[in-house]
């Protein structure tokens, strides 16, 4: 029975010396050791998910349509998007941001995005003469004019970039070379579409502001 007591009180004493010690007066906790989101004066990071410290600005275009349907344009949004591992990684960034953008949500409601959503980007493979080969979903989703302007805006968008520089887009759907209309015709499948396909639109295209 005194074994037993002696070690209650053994137990208890352990479990003391080992509980959060308490101060009679609050203590100021260096600046340094407390989170900087939780700092007074700091704000969240605005710097979006999956986008590293290395993030690199690029332009992707969407569509100021007219009220006649007949003078539609392209205008350059600026995005982020994450520093690249490789050329076609880069390329396959930027093209899949162009699908996921939201003008509403880049302050643009004026404007459309013209791609089909959930389209997904499957593979790019840039080749040393500056065709970027562009394998698609949903591209075929659309028809006319709306499937002209989604081309468009991709063949705007990856041309504009300057390191990889992207002279022309070749299209597959799905892992199969298709045909895409341009505003002259078609261009058939396997042959690479170019920003002079599309005259009236490289005429009356507009830069990102500021981008």
């Amino acid at each position: 029975m005194a074994l037993a007591v002696v070690l209650a009180v053994l137990t208890l004493g352990a479990v003391a010396g080992c509980g959060l010690g308490t101060d009679e007066e609050a203590r100021e906790i260096p600046t340094a050791v407390v989170p900087e989101s939780l700092r007074v004066g700091s704000s969240p990071s605005t710097t979006a998910v999956g986008v590293s410290g290395d993030a690199r600005r690029v332009t992707v275009y969407l569509v100021r349509s007219s009220r006649d349907t007949t003078t539609d344009s392209l205008e350059g949004v600026t995005v982020e998007v994450p520093g690249p591992s490789s050329d076609d990684d880069f390329a396959r960034l930027v093209a899949e941001s162009l699908v996921q953008a939201r003008p509403d949500a880049l302050g643009h409601p004026e404007l459309i995005n013209a791609v089909p959503p959930g389209t997904q980007v499957l593979r790019v493979a840039l080749s040393d003469d500056g065709v970027l080969d562009l394998d698609l979903t949903e591209l075929d989703a659309v028809e006319g004019s709306l499937q002209r302007l989604a081309v468009a805006q991709i063949l705007f968008t990856l041309t504009e970039l300057v390191d990889p520089r992207i002279q022309a887009v070749r299209f597959s759907v799905d892992g199969t070379p298709v045909a895409v209309p341009v505003e002259m015709g078609t261009i058939a499948a396997g042959q690479p579409v170019r920003r002079s396909d599309d005259p009236d639109l490289l005429a009356g295209m507009r830069a990102a502001a500021g981008g």
